[in-house]
């Protein structure tokens, strides 16, 4: 709860979307129950109908989950060894990406697994006998929309907080593990000009939890007159920023004064040092500035959108109201992205499902075809949006919602196809079947 209710960083806390994010999380863990609560109470196709689709779904996810874990070790195995990690440590970094990986491979894990059970179900024909036995195309495919609509609010569970703020997490840790060091940091190099003050800021390191603890490193500040010189330059090896009383505190640290020349008359170190060895009589071991900078400001500015969630986007929206539009329209574009972006399970199982029920070889081939089509046309779609939206070209809204909306749609017009028997690639043609005998006619 600090993020949301007071922030060690001085940021804005928007803790109604915080508490959300929990909620969507922990009711997230309830959606087994309720899944096994529906299949007790399906009906013995629906249930025939969910195990067909649930084998090749877990054996896809498994596979696609496998295939990632063996590339990443691959790429950074080296990196965790360098560092002497444990499995441990490892397997807690593994961890906290799987919130990502599951937003990552549930999409196509689902189109994979509609368009494998359907196929077996059409070529044993198994398909037209529900249907001679009077059940509706949908009705037939309820068991996989249900499961659509459940994954769709998995994804948004962790696409809501955990999944964005986790690859960060561990983009931070890699460059972390990269300088030699295993703290994890969120920021390198920021830069930071308050003009009303005239101080500029430097801050080297900045730590992904800031707190007491783990301060912010290599920071340096330098303070300029009205007239642009220099007055004092503070070069710290650590600082912290106490937030109940509004103070900077700087450890180890030289403060350079300068005349009105722009040349140095005194140089301080805190603590104290005589000869280069720390004089134990100063008591002083540090020093306090009251400014109004606070750790947020200093490193927003260099805060990728790609890695927030729904709370540290509103935060940041927040907090930066005033700021012009095209500033903020990559964070106004992925507060919506992080909400549209699930809905791309339930559009793959939508336009995914009609596509898989055909009625000879060549019509499988086919449908598979423009499934696979109209999945990768949706990541582009999505991507060229997004691209729009982050550059204002469009609204926020428009650029997130646009692609799922549309492919959705898409889903929709094709099983409205399917369920007037109407052959998909064909959609002039109408399919008839024969009661008495299984025949199947295309006109």
């Amino acid at each position: 709860l600090p993020e949301a209710m007071a922030s060690v960083s001085g940021d804005d806390p928007y803790v109604g979307a915080f508490i959300a994010g929990l909620v969507l999380a922990a009711s997230a863990f309830a959606l087994p129950v309720l899944a096994v609560w529906l299949y007790r109470r399906a009906t013995t196709l629906d249930r025939y109908v969910a195990r067909s689709f649930l084998t090749p779904f877990l054996l896809c996810f498994s596979a696609f989950l496998s295939i990632w874990l063996i590339s990443d070790m691959a790429n950074n195995g080296s990196d965790y060894a360098a560092v002497d990690m444990s499995g441990t440590e490892i397997g807690l970094l593994y961890l906290t990406q799987l919130p990502a990986i599951v937003m990552l491979v549930l999409p196509i894990t689902l189109l994979l697994a509609v368009l494998y059970s359907l196929g077996q179900m059409s070529r044993r024909n198994e398909l037209v006998s529900m249907m001679m036995a009077g059940r509706t195309v949908a009705r037939i495919l309820l068991p996989m929309f249900v499961a659509g609509a459940m994954a769709t609010y998995l994804s948004l569970a962790c696409n809501f907080q955990f999944a964005p703020t986790s690859v960060g997490n561990v983009k931070a840790a890699l460059t972390s593990l990269g300088r030699g060091s295993k703290q994890r940091f969120a920021a390198f190099d920021q830069a930071y000009m308050n003009r009303a003050q005239n101080r500029l800021w430097f801050v080297g390191l900045y730590p992904r939890s800031f707190s007491r603890k783990e301060k912010m490193e290599s920071v340096a500040v330098v303070q300029f007159d009205p007239q642009g010189k220099i007055q004092q330059t503070i070069h710290a090896n650590s600082a912290f920023w106490q937030r109940d009383v509004g103070i900077w505190v700087f450890f180890d640290t030289q403060v350079t004064d300068f005349d009105p020349h722009g040349d140095p008359v005194k140089v301080t170190t805190y603590p104290r040092r005589v000869d280069g060895v720390i004089n134990e009589d100063f008591p002083t071991k540090y020093i306090t500035y009251g400014w109004s900078e606070t750790p947020w400001k200093l490193v927003s500015s260099g805060i990728n959108p790609e890695f927030l969630g729904v709370p540290q986007l509103g935060a940041f929206l927040r907090a930066y109201r005033d700021t012009p539009a095209t500033h903020l329209a990559p964070f106004r574009t992925h507060w919506h992205h992080r909400l549209a972006l699930p809905f791309a399970c339930l559009a793959a199982v939508l336009f995914g499902a009609p596509l898989g029920i055909v009625y000879s070889r060549r019509g499988l081939v086919g449908s598979v075809s423009v499934a696979v089509g109209l999945f990768f046309a949706l990541l582009f779609v999505t991507n060229f949006s997004i691209a729009l939206g982050q550059g204002a070209r469009v609204p926020g809204l428009l650029a997130a919602w646009f692609p799922p909306l549309l492919f959705c749609g898409i889903g929709l017009w094709l099983l409205n196809l399917r369920s007037h028997n109407r052959e998909i690639l064909s959609p002039g043609a109408t399919l008839t079947v024969d009661a008495e005998n299984g025949a199947i006619t295309v006109r």
